[in-house]
Order: structure tokens, then C-alpha cells, then sequence
């Protein structure tokens, strides 16, 4: 019998040594856990019973907050089922939140450490007092559709990913992104969009290519990678790795967690 993992993804912050790790597994449960780059720890935010949409997701400049878009398992929540909420890292307690009757857009991007984009119209659902403050000029340009596409590709460009232009795009081929690891070796990032017919929405594939551009590592298990430095990060088979890179390519390999033993726990966030 095939062993299903977690599924993991991450999202680095830009100016701190922090990141959020979404867990997700079973399917309508997930579990966010803070992530010290420096020396590789973990410290587990909360559990959410429901689908939080990584893709749709950011995180502050300064690792601080979290903007993302989730929903409810259940139908019988009627317009509350799918939202956009603000939290502290990596907790999902809400400081502000914004229902939505769909899935279509919701989510959003951060602009500074203290304002944010959302890619919606949503009026405010409930809110605490807070120094964040939501932007409503269009000062994030998606350029890839309402759903995850559009919030993903404008994380990806602003963490430093080459994306390509919408016009150059190909029907029914994955957007290929790439980021410098090394002078010699680059990371390529692969993004998928399912048929409709049971594959996941979104999937991602990746490589590790030379200056050449010949795919020197590929990497098929990788679901989410990343540059970290001079490093590789990438979540696979329920777990976390990081790898350095040489100039005959990747050495040094280590896992840094094993989230798949991990069962759903009901916490509170500290504030």
C-alpha cells in the first residue's frame, strides 16, 4: 500500500531569518509552524480544521504577520466558508478577516511590515485594533488570473524568482520560474495546473540546472523548494531538507523535520 505524506509548503520572509511551514493532511486539516532558518528549529502555530490556500498566501517582509485565504470543510457555512484573514505568524487567529461566498480571488500580498494588498473587494468581517493597514489602490498588478496563480506568481517575483511574462506562456505547459542558487547552478520551479479530471489544482515540479541550462538534479518528489542563501530548501515526502551546492552539484544533504507523524491538536494562539 502506497504511504500518503503531509504535504508541505513554505513561505520564506524576505528581510528575517523566519518562515511559515503550511503541514496539510488529511486533506481538510492543516497545521502552520514557525521556522528559525538560523539554526533550523521549529515551533508549531496552530491546527485548522478546513483548507488554508498557500498559494494565496504571504508572508510580512519581517516574518511578523501572515495574510491568507482559507476555508471551511462544511457547505453549511454559507458565506462565511471562504475567507481572507491577517494573523500574527504562525498563528491563524484572525486580527482582521474578510468573508467570501466563493473561492474565486481572496488572499492577498504584503506591501511593507505593516500593509498589505488583497486580492478582493471583501468588506471587513470582523477586526481587533492593529497598526496593519490594508491598501486599496491597485498597487500589485496580477497578471495571472483571480485564483492562485495570480497571488503566487507576484510572491515568487518579489522574492527574488525570474517569472515569465503571461504573453509568452504556452496552453497546457507549467510556468517555468528560475532562481540563482550558486554562480553555476540554478533552481527551476516548475508550476502545474490540474485538468480537472482528480490531479491537485496546482503542483509544482522542480531541477537544479547549470549555467547551461542542462537539469543536472530532477528533483520529481520536490512539492515546494526554494533558495535559502547559498543553500536549497524544499519539502518532500512529509518532511524538510536543505542541501549546499559544490560545483559538481548537490552534496550535504539534511533532513531538518518529519512532519508526517504530526495529529491534529486543538491550540489556542497567545493573543
Amino acid at each position: 500500500m502506497t504511504q500518503i505524506h503531509a504535504r508541505i509548503h513554505a513561505i520564506l520572509a524576505r528581510d528575517a531569518n523566519t518562515a511559515v511551514v503550511f503541514r496539510r493532511g488529511p486533506s481538510n486539516h492543516v497545521a502552520t509552524l514557525s521556522w528559525d532558518r538560523s539554526d533550523d528549529s521549529f515551533r508549531i502555530g496552530q491546527w485548522m480544521t478546513g483548507r488554508v490556500y498557500e498559494r494565496r498566501s504571504d508572508l510580512a517582509p519581517d516574518g511578523r504577520h501572515l495574510i491568507y485565504f482559507a476555508r471551511k470543510p462544511s457547505r453549511r457555512s454559507g458565506s462565511l466558508r471562504f475567507w481572507t484573514a491577517v494573523s500574527k505568524a504562525p498563528y491563524l487567529k484572525a486580527l482582521v478577516s474578510y468573508p467570501r461566498c466563493d473561492g474565486w480571488y481572496g488572499g492577498g500580498i504584503w506591501t511593507s511590515n505593516s500593509s498589505y494588498w488583497m486580492n478582493e473587494r471583501a468588506f471587513l468581517l470582523r477586526g481587533r485594533f492593529c497598526s496593519l493597514r490594508r491598501e486599496y489602490q491597485a498597487t500589485c498588478k496580477v497578471m495571472y488570473g483571480p485564483e492562485c496563480l495570480g497571488i503566487y506568481m507576484l510572491r515568487l517575483e518579489r522574492s527574488g524568482w525570474a517569472v515569465p511574462n503571461v504573453a509568452d506562456l504556452i496552453a497546457g505547459e507549467p510556468i517555468i520560474c528560475k532562481k540563482s542558487i550558486t554562480d553555476i547552478w540554478t533552481l527551476k520551479k516548475m508550476v502545474h495546473s490540474g485538468d480537472g479530471c482528480g490531479s491537485p489544482a496546482y503542483w509544482e515540479s522542480h531541477s537544479i540546472t547549470n549555467n547551461e541550462g542542462i537539469a543536472c538534479e530532477v528533483q520529481p518528489s520536490w512539492e515546494w523548494a526554494d533558495v535559502d542563501g547559498s543553500t536549497v530548501v524544499w519539502g518532500s515526502n512529509g518532511a524538510l531538507y536543505r542541501a549546499h551546492m559544490r560545483d559538481s552539484g548537490i552534496y550535504d544533504t539534511r533532513q531538518l523535520i518529519n512532519l508526517d507523524h504530526m495529529r491534529f491538536e486543538a491550540m489556542s494562539a497567545p493573543y
